[in-house]
């Protein structure tokens, strides 16, 4: 399932991510983590449709992106 999910969703949320970073090692490290914490929430992403599932993925990127931010302010 999660393999499904990375086939379909991995260059859109790296190109999404990309523009949201302007970096495109930050977003691969991004988007590789979210598919990481895919793994093992995969329990609850097989009992949601395919567009929840997407949607659970941006906003783990999304999440992941805010911590990077926060904890990168916080270490200035």
């Amino acid at each position: 399932m999660i393999e499904e999910l990375y086939q379909k969703y991995y260059e859109e949320l790296i190109n999404w991510c990309h523009s949201m970073t302007g970096n495109l090692y930050t977003a691969e490290e991004l988007v590789h983590e979210a598919f990481l914490r895919a793994m093992l929430h995969e329990d609850t992403l097989s009992t949601l449709k395919e567009q929840q599932s997407r949607s659970w993925l941006y906003r783990t990127v999304k999440n992941l992106y805010v911590c990077l931010l926060y904890t990168s302010d916080a270490a200035d």
